[in-house]
């Protein structure tokens, strides 16, 4: 997302925080509703592997909520992005040595969940 952004590739308002110790989001600021996305999907805590998700919180109250009850952004990098709505595509491409190979755009069908969106548990 960094990287895209650097090079003038739209994408959702973002909010990275490397460190969460040092966590300087202002989550008053932010617009509703957001995506939290954990930078890894699985973490551990006390000996035991927890899988980790994204989060979707729709207002200020259920981001403070998730951000202190959840390990995954506790203490782990993470990042805050506006929610988008929309159709889920994508544009993949196949590069050899520099060389354009092939290309394959999509556009999904079908979601699981229908919504796009994973169920709150919060």
């Amino acid at each position: 997302m960094r990287f895209a952004a650097s090079v003038n590739v739209p994408v959702p308002k973002s909010s990275f925080v490397d460190n969460p110790a040092n966590n300087s989001i202002k989550l008053e600021e932010l617009t509703y509703p957001v995506v939290l996305k954990p930078s890894k999907s699985w973490i551990k805590l006390d000996q035991k592997w927890l899988r980790r998700t994204v989060r979707y919180a729709d207002d200020l109250v259920s981001a403070r909520k998730i951000l202190d009850t959840d390990p995954a952004f506790q203490s782990h990098p993470f990042m805050i992005q506006e929610r988008v709505e929309g159709q889920g595509k994508g544009i993949f491409a196949l590069y050899n040595q520099g060389k354009a190979v092939a290309f394959f755009a999509h556009r999904r069908l079908r979601e699981k969940p229908p919504s796009g969106w994973c169920q709150r548990s919060f």
